[in-house]
């Protein structure tokens, strides 16, 4: 399931209960291996414009399905 659908879902009763944020918040994350340097430069970028940003520092093991 996509992000948009999720928050098309959750949207309107985080709305309805007051839950909605006035603050920007992202969760910064790779859709595929790698690219933890870009992503913490975007982390970076994000906290220094005054964005409150999460980050998943996820590994792959090779030959596994976790994360170290």
């Amino acid at each position: 399931m996509g992000l948009d659908r999720i928050f098309a879902i959750v949207w309107p009763k985080w709305v309805e209960k007051g839950m909605r944020s006035k603050e920007t918040m992202a969760y910064v994350m790779a859709a595929g291996d790698g690219l933890l340097e870009e992503r913490i430069q975007l982390v970076q970028e994000l906290r220094e414009a005054g964005i409150k940003v999460s980050l998943c520092l996820c590994l792959k093991i090779p030959g596994t399905d976790l994360c170290a």
